[in-house]
């Protein structure tokens, strides 16, 4: 169980930093979407 959990969170977390990384990198005026790839995964 607890594999399978990590396993989703870890592919919920890379499509959610991809897709953030690839809109702030096509919109490149988006401090909201380079905010949340660069600040979400290092923690507070």
């Amino acid at each position: 169980v607890v594999q399978t959990v990590l396993g989703a969170l870890s592919v919920v977390l890379g499509g959610t930093l991809y897709i953030g990384h690839y809109l702030a990198m096509y919109s490149e005026g988006a401090p909201f979407w380079t905010g949340i790839v660069l600040d979400g995964p290092n923690g507070c």
